[in-house]
């Protein structure tokens, strides 16, 4: 999770891109531009996305299972805690 807006961040700077913080104001330009840079981190960040994709979405259905299919009240006990 921390990942993924890392190599979002590395990709922005070796574009040569500002890097905006939500608006509020620019983060700190760190390193040059840099297109081998900006390629990898590309790479790395749409991958980073999808395995992330595919954790929530097996996550969630693994708490529907338990929810429908094993009926034995995990998430009742989860939202207890």
């Amino acid at each position: 999770m921390l990942a993924v807006p890392l190599t979002g961040y590395l990709h922005r700077m070796a574009g040569g891109h500002p890097v905006s913080f939500f608006g509020l104001g620019n983060l700190p330009v760190l390193i040059g531009k840099d297109e081998p840079l900006r390629l990898l981190t590309d790479t790395l960040h749409v991958s980073l996305v999808w395995v992330l994709c595919i954790l929530v979405v097996g996550h969630l259905g693994a708490a529907l299972k338990h929810q429908f299919i094993d009926r034995d009240g995990l998430i009742r006990r989860m939202l207890r805690a």
